[in-house]
């Protein structure tokens, strides 16, 4: 006996149910940031990374930048994320300086090799 087949979705059914599970919040370039810090999607997004990737780097203490644990919550300072894009030099939250990041390395898209 063969199934009927499964109905293809409208688009109007997919954005409901999107919306209704998630809150979308307007991506904002980098260079208009006026927020201190943003959260893990935010800096996953600036950094070309997954967010998984950044909550290893938090959980370890292993990227080349830190965040700030505000009540349980990881806060990616925009200063950071603004440094390690450009290539300069990176002092993290507990102090220690991270030697020059290699941007390519960690995301960036914009950066040239000279």
């Amino acid at each position: 006996m063969q199934q009927a087949p499964t109905p293809i979705p409208s688009d109007a059914d997919l954005n409901t149910r999107v919306y209704r599970t998630t809150s979308v919040t307007p991506l904002i370039p980098l260079s208009q940031e006026v927020r201190l810090a943003v959260d893990t999607a935010t800096a996953a997004h600036h950094l070309n990374r997954r967010p998984q990737t950044l909550r290893t780097w938090a959980s370890n203490d292993s990227g080349p930048i830190r965040p700030r644990r505000i009540f349980g919550r990881l806060a990616w300072l925009v200063d950071d994320i603004r440094r390690l894009v450009q290539g300069d030099e990176v002092t993290t939250t507990s102090g220690r300086t991270q030697p020059y990041a290699d941007p390519i390395r960690y995301g960036a898209t914009n950066v040239r090799r000279a």
